[in-house]
């Protein structure tokens, strides 16, 4: 995901999520105009905080595992982990890192070819790297239909971490997005993703 997607994308967001009930506010110094998104109300983007207190965000692009790679944990010692080992520094650095999971857990029948589902140990290993969201509304997000959904999230949410972009079938009323607190310079910030 280059710069320009990005910004595409945490623009949609910004956006959709002014239309749900929820108060929602990105702190932005670089972009100042967005373009507008058909049927939705722009959002302004502002910087009131001092810039001595800035927020880092890692942003990293798909998780997209073939059936060769899901062999992999079993030739290394440290499994999935070794994966994401040259970007767990910059993920565990950062205030808030969100990763795009290109597929569905499935703990009984992984595949990594054409419907992708991966057994929960890799979500495990994007937590253990520093990853802190999982963005999972993608094309492969019913990959194993609503019930991979649904394992995705339990165990998204079970590791520690926040799921935004799908729901489970029990939770309608659930917002897609999901909040985070970060704590910096003895402020809290919360952040809708």
């Amino acid at each position: 995901m280059n710069l320009f997607d990005l910004k595409d994308t945490l623009t949609a967001l910004v956006n959709y999520a002014l239309r749900l009930p929820a108060l929602f506010r990105l702190v932005s110094d670089r972009y100042r105009r967005v373009p507008p998104i058909k049927g939705l109300t722009p959002v302004s983007f502002a910087c009131e905080a001092p810039t001595a207190l800035g927020l880092t965000v890692a942003a990293a692009g798909d998780v997209l595992v073939q059936t060769s790679i899901l062999r992999h944990p079993q030739t290394v010692a440290s499994g999935f982990a070794s994966l994401f080992a040259s970007v767990a520094g910059v993920a565990g650095a950062a205030d808030l890192s969100v990763v795009n999971f290109e597929g569905v857990v499935d703990s009984i029948k992984p595949s990594g070819f054409g419907a992708y589902a991966y057994p929960p140990a890799l979500v495990t290993a994007l937590k253990e790297a520093g990853f802190d969201v999982l963005q999972l509304g993608n094309n492969h997000a019913l990959d194993r239909g609503p019930n991979g959904v649904d394992e995705t999230i339990r165990t998204v949410e079970e590791a520690g971490m926040g799921a935004v972009g799908t729901k489970t079938q029990r939770d309608a009323d659930r917002p897609w997005y999901t909040l985070s607190t970060v704590q910096k310079a003895g402020r809290a910030y919360t952040i809708a993703w």
